[in-house]
């Protein structure tokens, strides 16, 4: 993923508020960018209990805000995150399973 020089304020919100939706579990709106569905379709294909998908998400998020602040311009996948936590330095009761982590960074 490449790094770029500051981000749009409204992809931070529009990420942070598409994020917020999926961990209270349910979608607001009927219209979403390119970028976020691709992210649903990859949120989706990780195989999580819902509890453990929406400390997950949380977690996630913060990451990825920590990253929008270093100036990336788009989102890690939420594949390409699990995938990082499963590694075997990090040890977890369940571990994470994703069905498609080879996909291409999101496209903000």
């Amino acid at each position: 993923m490449q790094c770029y020089e500051g981000v749009g304020d409204d992809v931070v919100a529009q990420f942070n508020r598409l994020l917020q939706e999926l961990i209270r579990g349910r979608l607001g709106r009927n219209t979403f960018q390119p970028w976020e569905v691709q992210l649903l379709l990859d949120v989706e294909s990780c195989c999580l209990r819902p509890s453990t998908k929406r400390q997950l998400l949380k977690r996630y998020q913060r990451a990825v805000n920590r990253q929008f602040d270093r100036g990336w311009m788009q989102p890690m996948r939420f594949s390409e995150y699990v995938s990082r936590l499963s590694a075997p330095a990090h040890t977890e009761s369940e571990p994470a399973q994703c069905v498609n982590t080879s996909q291409p960074p999101l496209a903000a």
